[in-house]
């Protein structure tokens, strides 16, 4: 099984250029033998991407894309060369109560995987938590955000509270019958959201007490919580 971690990556603030270098051992960790690749552009310090490079990262650069950054990690689900691959926020971290919600995904015979691990995760698809087994896709993301127009660099805006126009555009295209078949999604979400549009399980562990699947950390210095079944 060849798996991909996806990550983007723009600017210099700390919080993500510290936090992108630290991804890395603990993909090691929690997915051994996955690849790791940082799609980044010409705002990030060059010595960043000269580390990401020695620790052995992928990094795609997106200089000249009219897509935002925010969207640039999910081109990754068109690499048919991976059997797996996995979306993920570069200012949080890799962790073990993740790595086996993915686990059980893997195992399933469902393309996509979609994880909800706080009460405010309330969308179908949270764009730094989900999925896809490309070889199983209908779908090109390539394709489809070549043509959403409020997803370019020079248009897309924040919206208010957890709504965000990429997971909108997520919960538009992954949830469309004609790309993809009913039952074809596996959601790990302890509160049992969604059911009437996916197949949602608890996760396969205990909860992480402050740091859920997902969580940034604004302060790269601040220590991952250990998983109590680590």
């Amino acid at each position: 099984m060849k798996g991909l971690i996806t990550f983007s990556l723009y600017g210099d603030d700390p919080r993500y250029v510290a936090n992108a270098i630290l991804n890395k051992p603990l993909a090691e960790k929690y997915y051994p033998d996955w690849d790791m690749r940082v799609y980044f552009d010409e705002t990030v310090p060059k010595e960043t991407i000269d580390i990401l490079e020695k620790q052995g990262c992928q990094v795609e650069d997106m200089t000249s894309s009219d897509i935002n950054g925010v969207l640039w990690r999910c081109l990754g689900v068109d690499d048919e060369n991976y059997d797996a691959v996995i979306v993920r926020d570069i200012d949080s971290r890799l962790n073990y109560r993740e790595s086996q919600a993915v686990k059980e995904w893997l195992d399933s015979k469902e393309t996509l995987h979609s994880m909800r691990d706080a009460k405010e995760h309330n969308m179908l698809f949270q764009t730094g938590m989900w999925g896809c087994k490309p070889k199983q896709r209908k779908f090109s993301m390539q394709e489809w955000l070549s043509v959403a127009e409020p997803l370019k660099k020079n248009t897309y805006t924040h919206m208010s509270g957890y709504t965000w126009e990429d997971q909108l555009f997520l919960g538009m295209l992954l949830n469309n019958p004609e790309t993809h078949e009913d039952g074809d999604i596996l959601a790990h979400d302890d509160w049992l959201r969604h059911t009437d549009r996916q197949n949602v399980s608890p996760f396969p562990t205990s909860p992480r007490p402050r740091q859920h699947v997902g969580y940034a950390f604004l302060d790269p210095s601040e220590d991952s919580e250990k998983d109590e079944c680590e």
